[in-house]
């Protein structure tokens, strides 16, 4: 059986994968944050005044399995706020998911606030839309009036429910036989030829990542490096009969690129940080995915680690092919480890998930 995506046979040249290390992150002592460093108390009930506008982002969500939102805070006043925690609440089962984050937003500015994952309703229903809402909870300090020196104004703004927004529960896939072929011609020499994991443009990154989380590769580097491309980089599809691939300079120029060029410029990233990373293709996508370990056990311990770097529960995806590969597809799930475009959930209890639009997978070495 063949099948093609930008013009290449995903099943020619067939070989036998070799790479000459893997490289699984270590697992850190302690998760990521959000966080901005010792939160302010409290001391006044006079409301200085304000003005924010909270977005978010909202995952697929199947039934089951749930689904993430990722939430970000505009503040459009003129004093500053310091937000605490944020939460989720679905009205199908009147659950709420709250955490605490530690963030000031300055006026003008724009900061993300954190991830959640949610349980989602039991089953699907195609006809009935669930409401959900996201909240903040924040404090407002008063920047207009100063009661003496090192005292600061701080007006406690409470817990907030934004939205009343719904979404439909999308629907399982079937369990279907899945081939995958290791290639060797020219999908994999173009993508090669477009890595570039030690330019300046790319180091600063990963110095930026290691500045935070220290020089060893471990998970939170990985999930770091995810989240820098996904929140940097917009998609932008090419019209039709386009098939201009960028590198990662021109990626990061631009800051917009279709799916290969995610995967390329994510892929530099995590080789300059010292993981293994790969490319796999599938009828109309690209994506990455990222070595984890030999075997379950590790990818298990692995995926405890990620939860622990969003501080949320979340369900992961990865392929088992020569090893554990945590797929890490920036235009699919909101996290890393979240599903691939073009695939579901087969299962409603745990961990079982497949593609819905291919049973060829071609895996390109990087």
């Amino acid at each position: 059986m063949t099948s093609s995506i930008f013009g290449y046979s995903l099943v020619e040249d067939f070989f036998q994968e070799e790479y000459a290390e893997y490289n699984a992150p270590s697992i850190p002592g302690t998760g990521s944050s959000i966080g901005d460093g010792t939160p302010p108390s409290p001391n006044t009930g006079e409301s200085p005044g304000y003005a924010y506008e909270l977005s978010w982002k909202i995952s697929n969500v199947y039934p089951g399995w749930g689904g993430t939102t990722s939430i970000q805070l505009y503040n459009k006043g003129n004093n500053t706020i310091y937000v605490h925690s944020v939460g989720f609440q679905g009205q199908w089962n009147g659950g709420e998911e709250r955490k605490d984050v530690a963030v000031y937003v300055s006026p003008g500015e724009t900061k993300y606030l954190g991830l959640i994952g949610f349980s989602g309703p039991a089953s699907k229903n195609q006809q009935v839309y669930h409401q959900y809402q996201v909240g903040v909870g924040f404090y407002v300090r008063n920047d207009q009036t100063s009661l003496g020196p090192g005292i600061e104004q701080w007006y406690n703004a409470g817990f907030v429910y934004h939205g009343d927004r719904s979404f439909t529960v999308e629907s399982l896939t079937e369990k279907t036989p899945v081939f995958y072929t290791h290639v060797k011609n020219e999908l994999w020499s173009r993508t090669n030829d477009l890595m570039e994991a030690h330019i300046p443009e790319v180091r600063a990154i990963a110095d930026e990542i290691q500045d935070r989380y220290g020089q060893k590769y471990t998970v939170n580097h990985m999930a770091a490096a995810f989240d820098y491309v996904r929140r940097n980089i917009e998609y932008e599809i090419e019209l039709p009969g386009e098939d201009h691939w960028q590198s990662p300079t021109e990626t990061l120029e631009k800051g917009t690129g279709d799916c290969e060029d995610h995967s390329i410029l994510l892929a530099s990233i995590i080789e300059n940080l010292g993981g293994t990373p790969r490319m796999n293709v599938i009828a109309g996508h690209a994506f990455l995915t990222i070595y984890i370990g030999e075997t379950e056990a590790d990818a298990r311990d692995v995926w405890d680690s990620v939860e622990e770097y969003y501080d949320t529960s979340l369900l992961p995806c990865w392929m088992d092919d020569n090893g554990f590969w945590l797929v890490a597809d920036t235009l699919g799930g909101l996290n890393i480890g979240g599903l691939p475009v073009n695939s579901a959930p087969t299962d409603s209890n745990f961990w079982e998930w497949d593609f819905t639009a291919t049973m060829v997978v071609s895996v390109i070495p990087i």
